[in-house]
């Protein structure tokens, strides 16, 4: 009785941070929007964006609980930053780079900026295939790919506005072994999170579902506009277009917006056409 009644309180907890996070990211699009007519008003995304940060995290709490939170957490936070600090010293695994003095504070020459977007761009991409039907595996390799395409469409943003600068690259000044790189860290660090946990996916409502995928949307629409504003329509459109083809498969071969007992109706009803095409056969 405890259970249910522990479950049932903290599907409504969800609901009602899904419902904050869905109503910060429509401000922010239509703030996008405004922007591009009227510039002042681009810094609402960028101050939603760090505002979504404690909604994911309450977000997550709700659904994975504390303690994963916190595993997950110091796997993309610290190990974000390790990476980070083994990449502007070394170069490996994503090239020769280092940051300028544009995001403030840092840590060894770090922005806290970014391992704290390791952490909630992780979060926001496991929670996207966290509802599919795929298999651990499977979903280790969707969430790398939803973070690899973010960032095929961003970095030539941040690199534009020299908060990290490379020695030299092939795409937009970026090199390919940055998106290899993206790739490998995100599926190690996924590996990492999943290594021994065994989540029940509860059969959440459509709105807990859509808040991860809407913030993904919102990434891709604003990251198209921030491309086009900075007069590279390529990137744009690469960018948005990987993002968003990415997430539509996901979506699709998941069945994420589906829930069991949908997919049980459609079985069942599935299963009663295929049984009176066999009765009419016969007949013939």
């Amino acid at each position: 009785m405890t259970t249910t009644k522990t479950l049932s309180n903290n599907i409504k907890e969800s609901d009602i941070i899904s419902l904050a996070i869905i109503t910060l990211i429509l401000i922010m699009i239509l703030s996008d929007l405004i922007s591009i007519f009227h510039s002042t008003t681009s810094w609402v995304f960028h101050f939603g964006a760090i505002l979504l940060i404690p909604l994911l995290i309450a977000y997550s709490a709700s659904i994975y609980g504390i303690k994963f939170l916190s595993k997950f957490f110091i796997t993309f936070f610290f190990g974000g930053l390790a990476i980070e600090l083994l990449g502007t010293r070394t170069g490996i695994p994503f090239g020769a780079y280092k940051y300028t003095s544009k995001f403030q504070p840092q840590i060894l020459g770090i922005p806290i900026q970014i391992p704290l977007g390791w952490f909630s761009l992780g979060i926001m991409s496991y929670s996207i295939t966290y509802f599919t039907r795929f298999t651990k595996t499977n979903k280790i390799i969707t969430s790398s790919l939803l973070m690899l395409m973010w960032d095929v469409l961003y970095d030539p943003i941040f690199t534009a506005y020299k908060i990290w600068i490379w020695k030299e690259g092939e795409y937009f000044n970026i090199p390919l072994t940055n998106f290899l790189g993206w790739f490998l860290t995100s599926l190690l660090f996924f590996t990492i999170v999943e290594f021994k946990t065994n989540h029940e996916t509860n059969d959440r409502k459509s709105i807990t579902k859509t808040a991860p995928i809407l913030i993904y949307i919102a990434y891709a629409f604003d990251g198209g506009i921030q491309n086009i504003i900075l007069n590279q329509p390529l990137a744009s459109v690469i960018g948005t277009s990987f993002m968003i083809l990415t997430l539509l498969i996901t979506l699709l071969k998941g069945s994420i917006l589906q829930t069991s007992k949908t997919n049980d109706k459609i079985h069942h009803i599935s299963s009663l056409y295929w049984k009176k095409r066999k009765i009419r056969v016969k007949k013939n």
